[in-house]
């Protein structure tokens, strides 16, 4: 039976924060809880998963995505500049 359509697309979505996560230039550390958040593991049991607190596993998060955001960002301005020959 196949997956209903919701599911689908959070799979679809998964697999393409993990390639986001993989091309990133940040910490393994950072890659394996922001691979875990995006599971749909909440902080406290990544943490407790980790042996770290729950408030360094939402800051390391916390970071990895401001990371994220602003390497789409760049590359963003990049294809602007491009597109405006």
């Amino acid at each position: 039976m196949p997956l209903p359509q919701s599911e689908v697309k959070k799979e679809r979505i998964r697999k393409k924060l993990n390639e986001v996560i993989q091309n990133t230039e940040i910490t393994p550390k950072t890659k394996e809880l922001l691979k875990q958040r995006s599971k749909g593991l909440s902080y406290q049991k990544i943490a407790d998963k980790k042996g770290i607190s729950k408030t360094t596993a939402q800051n390391t998060i916390k970071q990895g995505i401001l990371k994220i955001q602003h390497n789409n960002s760049v590359i963003s301005k990049e294809n602007n500049k491009n597109l405006s020959i």
